[in-house]
């Protein structure tokens, strides 16, 4: 019998694989190959820095009834998707080929954005304020109550202690922004919810990030502001940085980490560590217009619009943030209608709010590096 791999005679070895290899007419080089595998013999190896990589994106499933899907909340195994004038859409994605639309529940005003508070819902309604709903059962939405916003609410996001904090604006100046208004912040234990304080910025709050009492505000002409809302009744605002185009879309990671989306502007991403002088640390411009952002890990999600009109196409890029100096696009996915909000689950799927075509659930294909054969006692 052939001994373990460090007692092997190459000779006997070679005879063996010439045989194998004339009687099933098989490539000497394969049979070599699966001597080694099956006998544990020096034969495969990785090239020397080879990684695993991205192999691309996978559509899992979509759910087109979804629409129009202007952005994404998700809670656990239910997604929320604001959906204008037809509300909210609840949808069941605990199987993300096969999503699930379990309710839509109507809303007083045109619904831009949601946030969860457990088995409630935060909904900013544009004219209809801020709304909430009971979720205990997400297939039968309950209205809770609802607050006037000083104007249109745009964007909402959730504090510790109950607070829910608003962003709104009275969309008169679009390219050069709204101070008149900002952030309402909101004690919503009290019914009807009760306004604690406001903060006016110089742009439009389009999109809210929150890390403990911090709020990141993607400020539209405003570029990226930096709040401090320990004490909700007396927010103040720590630190400002200015971006290329439009800042539409925020979400923050550990340490202070910032993403946001620009508009045609692309991806910034910034070191907000210190919150009182943001900093950019990368940039990069895939080429559409860049409306939503989800990060987790090195992984950032990019949703994105490729032209202006309703019945535009989209696109959702997957970037590699490992060095968030040297951005590098990974993979794309082209989608039928604009990209506007995207949004991770647990297990790092991305479901995107891809407008009028409704919700779509997606997937990185990672590529295993390629194996090659090194056979050394072959040549004994």
């Amino acid at each position: 019998m052939l001994g373990p791999a460090n007692a092997f005679d190459p000779r006997m070895v070679k005879l063996m694989i010439r045989s194998i290899a004339r009687r099933w007419g098989l490539s000497g080089l394969f049979v070599a190959a699966l001597v080694a595998c099956s006998w544990g013999l020096p034969g495969l190896s990785r090239p020397e820095g080879a990684q695993a990589g991205a192999g691309g994106l996978r559509l899992l499933g979509r759910l087109p009834t979804a629409a129009p899907a202007l952005s994404i909340a998700i809670g656990g195994t239910v997604a929320a998707l604001p959906a204008h004038a037809r509300g909210i859409h609840l949808v069941d994605i605990r199987d993300p080929e096969r999503p699930r639309l379990l309710a839509t529940a109507p809303t007083r005003g045109q619904a831009y954005d949601a946030v969860f508070l457990g088995s409630r819902l935060a909904v900013a309604s544009w004219k209809g304020g801020l709304e909430l709903f009971d979720l205990t059962d997400p297939a039968a939405p309950r209205p809770l109550g609802r607050a006037a916003t000083h104007s249109n609410a745009r964007s909402v996001a959730a504090l510790p202690g109950g607070v829910v904090v608003t962003g709104s604006w009275s969309a008169t100046d679009f390219e050069g922004g709204d101070p008149a208004y900002g952030l309402e912040f909101w004690d919503i234990q009290t019914e009807p919810p009760t306004r604690l304080a406001e903060l006016k910025t110089p742009g439009w709050a389009g999109d809210l990030a929150t890390q403990g009492t911090m709020v990141f505000v993607a400020d539209g002409p405003g570029g990226v502001r930096v709040v401090d809302a320990a004490d909700p009744r007396a927010p103040r605002e720590l630190g400002s940085l200015a971006t290329e185009v439009r800042a539409y879309g925020i979400d923050v990671a550990a340490g202070g980490r910032l993403y946001v989306a620009d508009n045609a502007g692309g991806l910034f991403v910034l070191d907000a560590a210190d919150p009182a002088a943001p900093r950019v640390l990368g940039h990069l411009a895939p080429g559409g217009a860049a409306y939503g952002v989800a990060a987790a890990g090195d992984r950032v999600w990019l949703a994105e619009a490729l032209g202006g009109d309703p019945s535009a196409a989209g696109r959702v890029t997957l970037i590699d943030a490992s060095d968030p100096t040297d951005l590098q696009v990974l993979a794309g996915l082209d989608t039928e209608r604009r990209a506007w909000g995207v949004a991770l689950d647990a297990s790092g799927r991305a479901f995107v709010a891809a407008t009028d075509a409704g919700l779509l659930a997606l997937a990185e294909e990672v590529a295993e590096a390629g194996w090659r054969v090194v056979l050394p006692w072959l040549d004994r």
